[in-house]
């Protein structure tokens, strides 16, 4: 299961949904940042590690661990636009 984090006003709050699919909360992630400017990371709920992260003023993410998918890491690096 995966979390979100977002950033606001330099404070953590976390999104109050689960996803089981690392996709899908990436997916969220970015759709958070790049409509409300906020920045934003996926966190792994069983080992608490940073999946991926986006940034405002980046078109796409500026970390994404190594071990998420092919799939994950390309939707992660498209270009938002």
């Amino acid at each position: 299961m995966y979390q979100l984090t977002y950033w606001q006003n330099n404070k953590p709050i976390s999104y109050d949904y689960f996803f089981q699919s690392l996709w899908a909360a990436v997916f969220k992630a970015r759709a958070i940042t790049e409509s409300h400017g906020f920045p934003t990371d996926v966190i792994s709920s069983t080992t608490g590690a940073i999946m991926v992260e986006f940034e405002p003023n980046s078109k796409k993410a500026i970390y994404i661990d190594s071990d998420a998918p092919k799939d994950v890491k390309l939707l992660a690096l498209t270009p938002i636009e």
